[in-house]
């Protein structure tokens, strides 16, 4: 699915990445968004903001996959236009590019 000459580069840095700013790092590869979360947040969001909703937290945040948690104004807008607070954790802009694209197209086969 998520092949290419420089994958594992970039999954290097987006593990550095994580690393730097102290959250986890997710890998992607074969990540399907769950269809309660793509009842509550609008994938027009996710595409706007390239980032993937992975779960809602015990405590009620949005824990979400972004290529580059250091866009605080960012998060604070999803936060904002989501209604909850957002817990960040770090992927490839790649794999997060593949599994809108993948949700993109299953949404479009049902309507």
């Amino acid at each position: 699915m998520l092949k290419g000459a420089f994958d594992g580069d970039d999954l290097q840095d987006a593990r550095d990445k994580a690393s730097r700013y102290r959250t986890e790092f997710v890998d992607l590869t074969g990540y399907r968004i769950g269809d309660e979360l793509l009842t509550k947040i609008p994938v027009e969001l996710m595409f706007r903001y390239n980032f993937v909703p992975l779960e809602e937290t015990p405590n009620g945040k949005l824990a979400i996959a972004i290529a580059d948690p250091s866009q605080l104004l960012m998060i604070d807008e999803i936060s904002l236009l989501s209604g909850r607070a957002i817990v960040a954790r770090v992927s490839t802009l790649r794999q997060i590019s593949a599994v809108l694209k993948e949700t993109e197209a299953e949404r479009r086969k049902y309507e």
